[in-house]
């Protein structure tokens, strides 16, 4: 068996060593029979295993191609060069093959060689093992001939058949290697290649058998690597082969999978019907098992000796439902009566528990510790009224006595504040900053007396130095005025741009000389170039005038119409040669037809008695002459309608009809524009003829006449009805503030107030000095850039409005702490404010650990896996089991099973012999460990080897086991009958 081989090599190595130590040099077949028993790393687990000896082993030389190298004790593998390139040749007949494995199954194949000195080269090379696939003979075989003829010489003695060429296809090997391995420099001993696959195809018969060729991965590096070869006095080259037999046949074949092999093929006996070990652990309950999950680890049900786990028996089952086992079913004492983790956050209230929210996040009115939070606890209660929490009741710090956020806007007049009028909205005499307002800082203050807020103290800017706004028509008189006499309407010698009013502006100047204003300053269109009215009796002759003496009385030349007076007119002309005029040209009718009085023998021509100054027969009177126009004319009384003018002076013609509408009117005057009557050819008569009163020349004036004034309601006339272009169609003043928006105007809200939309006709706009542009600016500070206290879009730029600033570094839009930025600056650990956006679960004002709250604001509490001061370990857990309970390390005899992974059980002492030894494995028949109450325990259930059951088994010497199977106090080679073993040869 196995075991008697290893014990037999133990035995000789430790002869070995201490021949070594004693200063003896052990013989080379000594050394030969140790190490050529010395399988593989896995070479123990086999239970049969034969080592082939070679049938010829040699080196081939590029550097000596025609010079074989059989005869030598080494097989030399080099590189270096085209001309010292050396490879190894070996071979092992079939017929051994082939006996080895007779009858059983091929489990594995190995070459084993051994390197017995390095040189030429540091650190490590590959070699690569090829099968041979052309026939070669040992003593013969060289760099270019299979079988050379002639040894003796250095020529190629050669049959063309025996020819192979190396270096170029057809190569006398396959091309891609069976296998490789690694040789370090200095290293010596065995080596291991596996040819399995090439050995199956030689017993297949679909591979032939001429060995291997070993040769360097890569020739062109440097380097010798020496092997033995089977002419050295020992450690031959060796094919190892492994094979195994069926199950029954008393022999362990672990390649085959065998656990066991009692010579049968019954279950239930320990050894089941496929040879695996029936035991504890198998995956199979036996009769005797309560369970059996394949393993004998506790914890997942099925404890070490096949028993049911449960709650209380301080196995902590994790294929169940408990999370920890005290040994016991109480609970309060950190494991609940069924098994499960009583700890802070599990919801369950504990006699040591303030509260328990069935988590350890804070905020929610139970804290981290399972204590109830409450102001002034650094934890902002979000379950409950608290909007921060600075670790104090102390109000004036930002943050109340009643945990309530201080801010400007809450209404309340803190330390630092001027005022809190409990909104930041401005003008209303408390700005966004709590500071009072006042003249010149840009806020419009509406609860005051202020009509406009520029930024300063300055007039003549717009606005005044007390904040009233200054416009044409407050009267006072600003830089950029002419006059401002405290209204905007014109006639009055200040327009309603407060510029001075002039002959030539449209604006009949009440205040001053002016009659008339027609616009412009020429003559003879009715209004002079001083202003005045042009018309007749002004004494002034127009170009449609024949005179004009200053008057419209008639009889002086010029009459009424300041058209030259003539004979036939009825107007006797007083200042020229008329002494009479009868209204026509005709003599004979006493004014001749040069309007001369008409004499009769030298007297005036007249009835017989008439004109004698003697009022007498049928006349009416006597004037003594025969002249019209002095009452009396021809002795009769003049009257209206007798075609003779003037009745005692009253008349102002006559034109023989008392007839009105035709010049003279019934009451015989003149019928004339100006005398106030409105003739039936006139539109108006208002005795006289100023314009601007609503009759100008007997004409209505109307808007677009030139002539200003209908009856009142006209404001200007610019001799047309249309608008645009400063006086409306409505004879309207079109200006800034009148309501009506002009071509030339953004805006008009009929007033010069700044802050509404709309100032001086322009429409406000953020950057213009005048706050809210149609009700959407909150500040104006005369241009578009942000970061100086009023964004590009006139907003206030404030800690709180959610943009931020240079100046900044965070806003939210609030003013709480606990959401990652407080007051505009980032939240960070260690400035007393919890959560820096949602990362920290406590915040000290500090970034020191070891306080409760760590140098990243994490909780510092057993089970948040960072192991404190204070801690011996902290896995973030609180299941026991896992080398760390409670944050102290697990250890053996403390109740708590498995201390890192090593622990199999714990009793809770470090006593052996209990069941649970002092180093907490299980005390079992199995463990390999002879307990007091034991006779032998070898590691296995297995019969006939001696122990059984942890009995010794008296019978037969079993060579290896290192048990006195047979009572005759000899053990394994010492025994007789062990002497010829395999493993004591």
């Amino acid at each position: 068996m196995a075991i008697d081989r290893v014990v037999v090599r133990l035995l000789a190595l430790l002869t070995l060593v201490l021949a070594l130590s004693c200063g003896e040099e052990p013989a080379p077949d000594e050394l030969d029979a140790v190490d050529a028993d010395v399988p593989a790393a896995d070479e123990e687990e086999l239970t049969t295993n034969v080592g082939l000896a070679t049938e010829a082993d040699a080196y081939v030389r590029s550097g000596a191609p025609n010079s074989p190298a059989g005869t030598s004790s080494l097989v030399q593998v080099r590189g270096g060069g085209s001309t010292v390139k050396n490879r190894g040749l070996v071979r092992f007949t079939t017929s051994q093959m082939q006996s080895a494995v007779a009858g059983q199954t091929l489990i594995r194949a190995r070459l084993r060689l051994r390197v017995s000195s390095t040189s030429g080269f540091t650190g490590a090379r590959q070699l690569d093992v090829h099968r041979m696939t052309k026939t070669w003979v040992e003593n013969r075989a060289t760099w270019n001939c299979a079988n050379d003829t002639n040894t003796g010489n250095t020529t190629l003695n050669c049959a063309s058949a025996d020819l192979w060429t190396m270096l170029a296809t057809p190569y006398p090997f396959e091309a891609t290697p069976t296998g490789s391995f690694t040789v370090t420099y200095g290293q010596t001993g065995y080596v291991y290649v596996d040819v399995t696959a090439d050995v199956a195809a030689i017993l297949a018969g679909s591979a032939s058998n001429q060995g291997w060729l070993i040769k360097t991965t890569s020739e062109g590096t440097t380097g010798t690597v020496n092997f033995n070869s089977r002419t050295s006095t020992a450690y031959q080259p060796r094919l190892i082969i492994d094979v195994s037999g069926p199950c029954g046949d008393g022999i362990i074949d672990p390649l085959n999978g065998e656990g066991c092999d009692d010579g049968n093929t019954a279950p239930n006996d320990g050894c089941s019907e496929l040879c695996d070990d029936e035991r504890c652990g198998d995956g199979v309950v036996q009769p005797w098992e309560g369970c059996d999950d394949g393993n004998a680890m506790p914890g997942d049900g099925c404890n070490w000796s096949c028993e049911l786990e449960g709650c209380g028996d301080f196995e902590v089952n994790n294929a169940g439902a408990e999370q920890c086992d005290d040994g016991n079913t109480l609970s309060n004492d950190g494991c609940s009566s069924a098994c499960a983790q009583e700890r802070c956050g599990d919801g369950v209230v504990q006699l040591w528990e303030q509260c328990d929210d069935g988590n350890v996040m804070p905020g929610d009115g139970c804290n981290w510790a399972c204590e109830l939070e409450g102001c002034g606890d650094f934890d902002v209660n979000n379950g409950g009224a608290e909007q921060c929490d600075d670790g104090n009741t102390l109000s004036n710090d930002g943050c109340s006595s009643a945990c309530a956020q201080e801010r400007c806007g809450d209404g309340v007049v803190q330390l630092w504040e001027q005022c809190d009028d409990g909104n930041v909205m401005p003008g209303d005499g408390c700005n966004w900053a709590c500071e009072l307002e006042g003249c010149g800082d840009f806020d419009v203050n509406n609860a005051g007396a202020e009509q406009c807020d520029d930024g300063n103290t300055l007039s003549n800017d717009g606005c005044s130095s007390v904040c009233a706004q200054e416009r044409c028509g407050d009267g006072v008189v600003q830089l950029w005025e002419q006059c401002d006499d405290g209204n905007v309407m014109p006639g009055d010698g200040c327009n309603w741009a407060c510029e001075l009013e002039g002959c030539g502006d449209f604006e009949v100047n009440n205040a001053g000389a002016e009659q008339c204003d027609d616009g412009n300053t020429l003559s003879n269109d009715g209004c002079s170039s001083a202003c005045a009215q042009e018309r007749c009796g002004d004494g002034v002759v127009q170009l449609w005038e024949q005179c004009d003496d200053g008057n419209i009385m008639p009889g002086d030349g010029c009459n009424w119409a300041c058209e030259l007076e003539g004979c036939g007119d009825f107007d006797v002309n007083n200042a020229g040669a008329e002494q009479c005029d009868d209204g026509n040209t005709t003599g004979g009718d006493g004014c001749s037809a040069t309007c001369q009085s008409e004499m009769c023998g030298g007297v005036p021509c007249a009835p017989s008695g008439c004109g004698d100054a003697v009022v007498s027969g049928g006349e009416q009177c006597d004037d003594g002459n025969w002249e019209s126009g002095d009452g009396c004319n021809n002795c009769v009384l003049e009257r209206c309608g007798d075609w003779s003018r003037n009745n005692r002076g009253t008349e102002m013609c006559d034109d023989g009809n008392t007839v009105s509408n035709d010049g003279c009117s019934a009451t015989c005057q003149y019928e004339a524009c100006g005398d106030g009557v409105v003739q039936s050819y006139e539109q108006c008569d208002d005795a006289n003829w100023e314009s601007g009163d609503g009759c100008n020349n007997c004409v209505l004036e109307r808007c677009g006449d030139w002539s200003r004034n209908n009856r009142g309601t006209e404001m200007c006339d610019d001799g047309n009805t249309v608008s645009n272009d400063g006086c409306s169609a409505t004879c309207q003043y079109e200006a800034c503030g009148d309501g009506v928006v002009q071509s030339y105007e953004q805006c008009d809200d009929a007033n010069w107030e700044s802050g509404d939309g709309c100032n001086n006709c322009v429409l406000e706009r953020c950057g213009d000095w005048s706050r809210n542009n149609r009700g959407t600016e909150m500040c104006d500070d005369g241009n578009t850039l942000s970061n100086d206290g009023c964004s590009a879009t006139c907003q206030y730029e404030a800690c709180g409005d959610g943009v931020v600033q240079s100046y900044e570094q965070c806003d939210d839009a609030n003013w709480e702490s606990g959401d990652g930025c407080n007051n505009c600056v980032l939240e960070r650990c260690g400035d007393w404010s919890r959560n820096n956006r949602g990362m920290e679960m406590c915040d000290d004002g500090n970034t020191v650990s070891d306080d409760g709250c760590s140098a990243t604001c994490q909780y510092e509490a057993c089970g948040d896996g960072v192991v404190q001061s204070y801690e011996q370990c902290d896995d973030a857990n609180w299941e026991s089991g896992d080398g760390c309970n409670y944050c102290v390390l697990e250890r053996c005899g403390d109740w708590s099973r498995n201390n890192r992974g090593t622990e199999m059980c714990d009793d809770g002492n470090t006593v052996s012999n209990d069941g649970c030894s002092a180093t907490c494995q299980y005390e079992a028949c199995g463990d390999g460990v002879v307990q007091t109450n034991e006779q032998c325990d070898d590691a296995d259930w297995q019969t006939g080897d001696g122990c059984d059951n942890c009995m010794v088994e008296l019978g037969p010497e079993i060579c290896g086991d290192g048990l006195d199977n047979d009572g005759d106090t000899l053990t394994d080679c010492a025994d007789p009958t062990c002497a010829t073993a395999f493993t004591c040869q």
